[in-house]
């Protein structure tokens, strides 16, 4: 997955997020989810790194 890619996830994550809290969902459970997700994709991420550098 190229930068860009990345880039573009995260932004469409932030907007699920707006969306989340513009139907007055309860802001903690909407923190558990974010952070939960957030933890996942730093560790998919990383793996990834961690694949293109074996690559080289």
């Amino acid at each position: 997955m190229s930068n860009k890619k990345i880039d573009e996830a995260i932004i469409k994550l932030n907007e699920a997020e707006k969306r989340y809290l513009n139907d007055d969902k309860n802001i903690d459970d909407l923190r558990k989810i974010w952070g939960t997700n957030s933890e996942l994709f730093q560790l998919h991420y990383d793996d990834f790194i961690k694949q293109q550098k074996a690559k080289i």
